[in-house]
């Protein structure tokens, strides 16, 4: 069962999806409440950024105008072309469908989801992959993920790779405030966060000196981001998936 990330923390969540998560805290998958990094996760606070200092600096508003009218115009242009591609995909889906071909589209029973089968999808969103880290990382603060499925496609792949990467720097922690900084599951997330972060600053900044930066780089940036993020252990077989 599908778990969309912003219901799941949100104390006010429709009651299907509070089941589906495990309820309002912090085990949507084990249906248990996790106290401890909830609260660790609380007292850390709100963020207003990403608990770094960017090396970039604010493009002149010249150069800003120039590529905002650019991307506007490469976008108009290639709009027929995308126009055109996603009426002929869209026809090709409705001809699959008419004839039978694809077996299970229309087919499968409804069930209602378990606490322990909770998958959390996660779409390619091209250059809004860092909005969606930040998401993984609010969620791996403040969840216990370690049972969760994860289906992710480009943006999504490098985020599950990175949820990997943060319950790997949360594996083992202490709980309780008796624990010193750094010592919390919620807190050693936050850390590991906080340094990819500091990686990825420096990497993409020089690229980033105008707004066309991620034009015919983006394959590229996010390839590797993957060096960044990647776990050292391989996940259990079946809970990953990703697609490029």
């Amino acid at each position: 069962q599908a778990c969309p990330p912003a219901a799941c923390v949100t104390p006010n969540a429709p009651s299907a999806l509070r089941r589906a998560c495990g309820g309002r805290a912090v085990a949507m998958v084990t249906g248990e409440p996790d106290g401890d990094r909830a609260a660790a996760g609380q007292q850390l606070g709100r963020w207003w950024d990403a608990g770094i200092s960017s090396t970039a600096e604010p493009w002149p508003l010249g150069l800003g105008i120039l590529g905002t009218v650019l991307g506007l115009s490469l976008l108009a242009a290639a709009f027929p072309l995308l126009l055109a591609c996603s009426l002929l995909s869209t026809l090709y889906e409705a001809l699959r469908c008419a004839a039978k071909l694809d077996s299970k589209v229309g087919t499968a029973e409804q069930e209602e989801g378990s606490d322990s089968d909770v998958t959390l999808v996660i779409p390619g969103t091209c250059g809004f992959i860092f909005w969606q880290m930040g998401m993984m990382q609010y969620i791996c603060e403040n969840f216990e993920t370690s049972r969760l499925k994860v289906a992710g496609v480009s943006s999504g792949a490098v985020c599950a790779a990175f949820m990997l990467k943060l319950e790997e720097a949360a594996s083992g922690a202490a709980s309780g405030e008796e624990a010193s900084y750094g010592g919390k599951a919620a807190q050693r997330v936050r850390l590991c966060a906080q340094q990819i972060f500091e990686l990825m600053d420096r990497r993409l900044t020089p690229l980033l000196w105008w707004p066309m930066g991620f034009l015919g780089r983006l394959g590229l940036v996010l390839d590797d981001l993957g060096k960044y993020v990647a776990p050292s252990e391989c996940p259990r077989a079946g809970r990953i998936r990703v697609g490029a």
